[in-house]
Parts: C-alpha cells; structure tokens; sequence
C-alpha cells in the first residue's frame, strides 16, 4: 500500500470530525517510519557504490607523509568520539529502562527533556564535526557518517513528537514508541561499528613515508 492510498483512507475515516489536524496526528508514526524507510532505500545503492570503489583502492599501500597521517588520524578520533557519544545519548534516549522512569510525572517530563537535549546537542557537535571535515575524508566515509547521523535526526524528530501541541493523540499515544524506533537506535550502533571497521582498515593501509614529503601526499 502506498503513503498515498493511506492518506486516501484516513481522509474518508476521519473527514467529518476533524480536518487536517486530525489527520496529521494519526500518521504523524507512520511517516516517520516511512520517512526513515524511504532514507535507507535512497542511500543505500550509493553507499554500496561509493564503499566498493573506494575498497577496491585500498588493495594497495597508500604511502603519506607522517603530518598527513597524523592529520588524518586526529580527524578520525574527533569523528569516533562525536558519533559515539551521539549515538550513547540518543540511544538513552529512545531506549531508557522502565526501572529507571521516575514514578512522579513532573520529575517524568524534565528527565524526558533532558535527554532530549543532551541528545540534540550531542547531534549537532557530530554534525558540525563532519562537516567541518568533509573535504578531508573520503567521499565514502562522509556518506556512511552522514546516514548514521540522518537516523539520528529522526530519533530526535520521533521523540518530541509527545511535545506535539497539535497532535489529536492522548499523551500516552503520543510518548508510545514503535518498534521500528528501537530498532532505528539499534541500527545507529551497528552501522557506526561497522564503520569504524572500515575506518581501521583505510588507516592500516596508510604506509608513512620517512621522507618529509612523499609523491601521493
């Protein structure tokens, strides 16, 4: 079924008892796991693409002065730190232990809010690390950081959504989180491990040269 033959339905449901922001209450879930699908189906055949070309030049030693080495190795640290600490926080905040919900509802809401901006703020220093570096990292690498960080974005799009003021839903409906927002934090995980791999491997095959300037440098 398409997104168009949903809202073909819920416009015939929902036409003579509220409008428009009816409607974008009862899908407000459904486009965001459609959104994220629709992301992965983008990228993916150009991720693919650009990760095969650029494995296939690392069959050989790249050799590089020991300065753009070093260079090299700093940008890669400062990445692995800001994606790693982005994906810890958002991953406490879409996944937190019922033990650890406290039980007053006001104590509840300022807990939800701080997660959520420590979450937005680790977001937005992984954002401003990579694009302060792209031109300085593979075209490859920059597109894999770049989709670990749009999943981030939409984990932070489908937790404020039980701050949505024109949303129909009850405020339970509004803070329930699907399945597929679970598995969106897990999958954070998994690509950026997956991606730090592929990091060591490059880094592996850069041979420093002794020479203070080498002839690929």
């Amino acid at each position: 079924m398409s997104l168009g033959d949903v809202f073909k339905i819920v416009l015939t449901a929902v036409g003579g008892i509220g409008g428009v922001a009816v409607i974008i209450g009862a899908v407000v879930k459904f486009s965001a796991n459609h959104i994220a699908e629709r992301l992965s189906a983008k990228y993916e055949l150009q991720l693919n693409k650009e990760l095969e070309s650029f494995k296939s030049g690392l069959e050989k030693k790249n050799y590089v002065s020991k300065v753009r080495f070093d260079a090299e190795f700093d940008i890669y640290r400062q990445l692995s730190k800001s994606f790693a600490d982005m994906v810890k926080s958002v991953y406490a905040m879409i996944t937190p232990g019922l033990s650890d919900q406290p039980a007053d509802e006001n104590a509840r809401k300022e807990k939800d809010e701080h997660v959520y901006r420590d979450a937005n703020n680790k977001v937005v220093v992984a954002q401003d690390t990579l694009r302060s570096n792209a031109p300085f990292i593979p075209v490859a690498f920059y597109l894999l950081y770049d989709e670990i960080l749009k999943l981030g974005s939409l984990q932070l799009y489908t937790f404020r959504q039980r701050w949505n003021i024109g949303s129909l839903e009850t405020q339970s409906e509004k803070e329930h989180l699907e399945r597929d927002d679970y598995k969106r934090s897990r999958k954070m995980n998994e690509k950026l491990m997956s991606l730090n791999d592929e990091v060591r491997k490059y880094l592996k095959k850069l041979d420093v040269s002794n020479e203070n300037v080498s002839h690929n440098d």
